[in-house]
């Protein structure tokens, strides 16, 4: 028995074992890369409607909407279904790799959950502080003035600070600009209150009462709060869309075909 081992070529015996390991790895890798020719049209689509749904969260639309749970409620729904969540009952959101699907999923949750209590917050507890001191300086509030230029306000201006500014600039270069500011947009529920000069108790400049409302909405922590978690969930979207830009041109990178091949070979 000594002797046989000791004549078996194994340095031949290990090129052999080897060299067969290798065809057996690139079989596999040839079989993965085959299917995921056949794949890159479906995932393209995917990626490019996931691509699209989040530039529309990480921006607020021309009618000064922020997209929540409740925007995605369906006639006889027991409960929202958003579009992340439609692919995963549908079982699209699989086709994708498991941790980007998991983070994707979370991402839009995220969003549309702290979205949804920034817009209760500022229902419950903002609004009606703003109301509180709009009617000690303002008359008239429902109505706005005929051949008057104003700026139209709601929550999504008080999340950014350059456009709080801007607005303050302008209506202090000209006081006969005005502000429409929305208090309320529930369903078919609005309330909206008109700044301008003229309409002011005590004959205030509409900058003034601009900048009375800006620090009312300064003190209110709560919304703060939830702003600054929004504005955590908004920046993981578009870090998101910048990745998803990328799998758009390239829906299957090489490393990520000849990792998968590596697990599959060798066990998960």
């Amino acid at each position: 028995m000594e002797e046989l081992v000791r004549s078996l070529d194994w340095s031949g015996l290990l090129k052999g074992i080897g060299g067969l390991l290798i065809s057996f790895f690139v079989f596999f890798l040839g079989v993965r890369i085959a299917k995921q020719r056949a794949d890159r049209a479906t995932l393209r689509n995917i990626y490019s409607e996931i691509y699209s749904h989040f530039g529309l969260l990480a921006a607020p639309s021309s009618s000064h909407r922020l997209l929540d749970w409740d925007s995605y409620w369906r006639p006889g729904a027991d409960r929202p279904t958003s579009p992340i969540t439609q692919m995963e009952e549908s079982g699209s959101l699989h086709s994708l790799p498991t941790r980007l699907a998991r983070r994707i999923l979370r991402a839009e949750h995220d969003c549309l959950d702290s979205t949804y209590r920034l817009k209760k917050c500022w229902t419950n507890e903002v609004a009606p502080a703003l109301r509180t001191v709009l009617e000690s300086l303002v008359s008239t509030p429902a109505k706005g003035m005929s051949g008057r230029s104003q700026f139209p306000v709601s929550l999504v201006t008080f999340l950014s600070s350059e456009a709080i500014e801007n607005i303050g600039e302008k209506l202090i270069a000209d006081n006969r600009l005005g502000v429409a500011i929305e208090l309320l947009a529930e369903g078919n529920r609005t309330e909206q209150w008109y700044l301008f000069s003229e309409k002011t108790l005590a004959k205030q400049t509409t900058a003034y009462v601009w900048q009375a409302t800006c620090d009312v909405v300064a003190e209110q922590t709560a919304f703060l709060s939830q702003k600054s978690q929004l504005e955590s969930a908004l920046e993981e979207v578009k870090q998101l869309r910048l990745l998803l830009k990328r799998r758009i041109h390239e829906p299957q990178p090489f490393w990520e075909t000849l990792s998968d091949t590596v697990a599959d070979v060798f066990g998960r």
